[in-house]
């Protein structure tokens, strides 16, 4: 994980090979290094994605529109991290879109929707429009808070992406 962090554009062979040097010091059955390759692998497909759509839409806008299938109400913030892009959202609705999972034009969300979901401060989701980013979606509500906060909700909900790529029953069954 840390090497994600730090060096989020490794290549796969590197990242095999610093999971070669673990192997070897820590003696990993050939079952911990499935689960291994399988998660790498799993990083891989997923950094590749949202690098992509990310070349593709640019524009923070357009790549909210891109995912949910209407331009956001208000401003809309993007870190793109090693596997997830983070929204920060300025306009309560657009936060309870990305809350309640709501993808394509006609996505709606009612009154109780966005009080449920300013009920929270931040949000990692499970589903996406495009297969290969699912999981990958995080957001943060549009509720006033010191930078630090903000800064704490993001680890928090980038924490739960990639401990998706590890656990695939947590993946499944949209943990939050």
């Amino acid at each position: 994980i840390s090497n994600i962090k730090n060096m989020p554009n490794i290549s796969f062979s590197a990242l095999m090979l610093i999971a070669d040097r673990y192997s070897e010091k820590y003696g990993f059955t050939p079952e911990q290094r499935n689960k291994i390759d399988e998660v790498l692998n799993r990083y891989q497909s997923k950094h590749e994605a949202i690098t992509k759509i990310r070349k593709k839409y640019p524009d923070n806008k357009d790549l909210f529109e891109s995912l949910f299938g209407k331009k956001p109400s208000g401003e809309i913030g993007v870190i793109i991290g090693p596997v997830s892009i983070f929204f920060r959202c300025s306009d309560a609705e657009d936060y309870a879109m990305i809350y309640h999972q709501k993808f394509g034009t006609a996505a709606s969300v009612s009154v109780r929707e966005v009080f449920e979901a300013l009920g929270s401060g931040g949000v990692s989701i499970e589903g996406s429009s495009i297969p290969e980013l699912r999981g990958t979606i995080i957001a943060e509500a549009p509720t006033p808070k010191e930078e630090s906060e903000s800064a704490a909700i993001y680890v928090h909900e980038e924490q739960h992406a990639i401990k998706r790529l590890f656990d695939e029953e947590y993946a499944r069954f949209g943990i939050q």
